[in-house]
């Protein structure tokens, strides 16, 4: 059993949840070592909420999304923090995806990125320090990857642990390699909320195209190890653990085989996303127009042929984001300023994973003054125009928006609410 961080117990995970401590006779306390009790928790079940606590987390995430959706209406302030952070944690990785906008086309397997590009991992204090300020702006969500693999990071399991004390919906996308028992246990006893693992191929053929002849080497491995966390993780509801599917020529094909393969290795869901070109190497691997049509056709009667014993979910909204096309950012308000922002390894934040406009960095500032700061604002300002993403200011690559389906949710919204409030 973990030891309290105060080191002063070794049950603190039982009920942190709801700023509960117990104690080893599994009373419960209202703080940390309190004397008065407040009831007895299930035994390891660190997770022990009550209805009433849930009930409120609720109506605060409900105010929370009403407070961001008046920020977009305002088209200047965020008047609440960001429904979901992005932690990129690391630099290092152990493939060279073609499909990486920072490694596709560098052909040797391995290594980190070049040191030109700042600290390699993101320091152990600043992301800690930065998870504490998330509950308070509002935030919901956090998920944590890399312009590497995560997995690498030295800190992951204590940022996991905490994101969880601090009661935040947890995922983490990694490449699936690093999946060992003691991974896999380590994920289960946490209970992150979401495993998302990029298998990208539902064939080693196609996998070793976008891995690289070294890279198809791995693809057993990867296919155990999902197989090893869904075993691990038994008939526990946590973590949910979903495949992902970048689509690029080797692989579009294998759409069927793909969704089957969810079903083959236990997996809950599955997750397509097109492939985002960021060189010419890219471009090549990248899906011609009729390659994608065919592809949407084939995911259409993947999704419709859902069904049986396990219902493997498909997640993301991939028509959707298909349908918003390569030019996408040229027809709508961006709002994701008001809705994500990102920390990169150099302590970097930035309002979208897709562009390099540095709205702070968290060795100067707290992430409440970066989210609050003039940089983010005068990004807020110029995206939230119809076609603002396209502005070259912004530093953006919003070809197939990740975030597509949010946002025009978000707009959605934005516009019903200018309906009611119209005088």
């Amino acid at each position: 059993m973990s030891s309290c961080p105060r080191r002063e117990c070794s049950t603190w995970r039982l009920c942190r949840f709801a700023g509960r401590s117990a104690g080893p006779d599994g009373e419960l306390k209202p703080g940390y070592h309190s004397g008065v009790s407040a009831g007895r928790a299930q035994t390891g079940d660190w997770r022990w909420r009550g209805e009433s606590d849930r009930a409120i987390d609720r109506v605060k995430a409900a105010f929370h999304g009403a407070a961001i959706i008046a920020g977009i209406a305002s088209r200047r302030f965020a008047l609440t923090g960001p429904w979901f952070v992005t932690f990129k944690l690391t630099r290092a990785c152990n493939l060279t995806c073609a499909f990486c906008r920072y490694r596709g086309g560098a052909g040797d397997e391995g290594g980190s990125m070049p040191a030109s590009r700042g600290a390699v991992h993101l320091d152990r204090d600043l992301a800690l320090r930065t998870l504490e300020e998330l509950p308070e702006l509002g935030t919901q969500r956090v998920s944590f990857q890399g312009d590497g693999e995560p997995l690498l990071y030295p800190h992951l399991f204590e940022v996991l642990g905490e994101a969880r004390r601090l009661g935040l919906v947890c995922e983490l996308i990694t490449n699936g390699v690093m999946i060992t028992d003691d991974v896999a246990s380590r994920l289960v006893e946490l209970e992150i909320d979401e495993v998302c693992v990029s298998i990208t191929s539902a064939t080693q053929e196609s996998y070793t195209a976008l891995h690289g002849g070294n890279g198809g080497r791995h693809w057993p491995g990867v296919r155990e190890g999902v197989r090893r966390l869904v075993r691990r993780r038994g008939g526990a509801s946590r973590p949910k653990v979903l495949l992902v599917y970048v689509l690029a020529r080797p692989n579009w094909r294998e759409v069927p085989e793909m969704i089957a393969q969810a079903d083959e290795l236990g997996a809950d869901g599955v997750a397509f996303a097109p492939m985002a070109v960021y060189s010419d190497e890219m471009r090549a691997l990248a899906v011609t127009a009729e390659e994608e049509r065919a592809a949407l056709e084939a995911l259409r009667a993947g999704i419709s042929g859902l069904g049986g014993d396990r219902a493997i979910e498909i997640v993301g909204d991939p028509l959707l984001r298909y349908g918003g096309g390569e030019g996408i950012a040229s027809r709508i308000r961006c709002s994701i300023g008001w809705l994500t922002a990102g920390v990169r390894p150099a302590g970097e934040v930035v309002p979208c994973l897709r562009s390099d406009w540095i709205a702070g960095n968290l060795h100067d500032q707290s992430f409440r003054e970066i989210w609050r700061g003039p940089a983010f604002q005068e990004f807020r300002r110029r995206s939230i125009r119809i076609g603002g993403g396209t502005d070259p200011a912004l530093k953006s690559r919003c070809s197939y928006c990740c975030f597509y389906p949010m946002l025009r949710r978000a707009n959605h919204a934005v516009s019903l609410a200018s309906f009611f409030t119209w005088a």
